[in-house]
């Protein structure tokens, strides 16, 4: 249910808003260029209205069960970094053996 008009938001349109981010992944390490888009429709043909960069995401492993996530979002001056930690158990051989195969 979409929120009345009086909602307010820190970033994009408080009823409908994603925050994407890409960019090319090098080894250990992702740099990626965050975007915004406001006003889509779930399962719709319909294109989304409006998408804007707005930032960067730095996503880092540091081996195979955890990393951090550094983000930078200039238009509400919001800038953090957030642990992250492998929560399956999947791919964990193909991931050993990447890393023993860089070192």
């Amino acid at each position: 249910e979409r929120p009345d008009g009086s909602a307010v938001s820190q970033l994009g349109e408080a009823g409908h808003r994603w925050i994407t981010a890409f960019g090319p992944f090098s080894g250990s390490r992702a740099e990626l260029d965050i975007e915004v888009s406001e006003g889509g429709r779930f399962d719709s043909s319909t294109a989304t209205p409006a998408s804007r960069a707005d930032g960067s995401i730095v996503l880092e492993f540091e081996d195979c069960e955890t990393g951090t996530v550094s983000y930078d979002i200039p238009s509400i001056g919001l800038r953090g970094e957030v642990p992250i930690q492998r929560i399956t158990l999947d791919m964990v051989p193909i991931c050993e053996e990447l890393t023993s195969a860089a070192q």
